[in-house]
């Protein structure tokens, strides 16, 4: 069964902490929230968090 992470995960610094634990994380808050700055937003931090789970 995969684990998912869906709380508290809104940078990629957390992001990374986590990802040797879980299968997966939801970061849907921390894009919503960078979204009000601008779709561009929006992609950098979801470019960013997947930057640091590589």
């Amino acid at each position: 069964v995969p684990l998912v992470l869906g709380f508290g995960i809104s940078t990629p610094e957390q992001a990374k902490m986590v990802s040797a634990q879980v299968d997966g994380f939801i970061v849907g808050s921390a894009l919503v929230k960078a979204g009000g700055d601008g779709v561009s937003a929006a992609r950098d931090l979801a470019a960013r968090i997947a930057e640091a789970i590589r």
